[in-house]
């Protein structure tokens, strides 16, 4: 049977991800039922971790009670950091998450995922071939 909270996620477009708020992906990205257990295999207290999923426009906070953002700041932060240095590092460390996602699917008996990277690179690599023996992307013909 389907998880709602799953199809919610799935239904989303990827207009509608980019828009969200760190916050806010945070509260669609961990289950109510589902919080406690997170809260404890990234060991920080439950308040901590619920402190980074409240909207600051309604009294909550993005950060916790000893002023410390939420870990996807940091990692946004971080990321960003990176790209301004090195735009390819940062996408090595988007590739290396992928790739641990997949995984972490593939254990749970789902090996779509792994599959689908597998063939995007194969693609992205062709794309990249064939840019470079046209010299450039195709444009579209008056």
């Amino acid at each position: 049977m389907p998880v709602p909270h799953a199809e919610k996620i799935r239904e989303l477009s990827l207009e509608e991800i980019a828009s969200l708020q760190p916050w806010e992906l945070l509260d669609l990205a961990i289950p109510r039922g589902k919080r406690q257990r997170v809260a404890e295999n990234i060991g920080v207290p439950y308040p901590t971790l619920a402190s980074w999923w409240k909207d600051p426009q309604d009294g909550g906070g993005t950060h916790d009670a000893n002023g410390r953002r939420g870990l996807i700041y940091e990692f946004v932060s971080l990321i960003l950091a990176v790209y301004a240095q090195s735009p390819d590092g940062a996408w090595l460390i988007h590739k290396w998450l992928e790739c641990q996602l997949a995984e972490a699917d593939s254990i749970q008996g789902r090996d779509k995922l792994i599959e689908a990277l597998r063939v995007a690179d194969e693609a992205r690599t062709l794309a990249e071939r064939i840019i470079e023996i046209t010299g450039g992307p195709a444009r579209n013909k008056p």
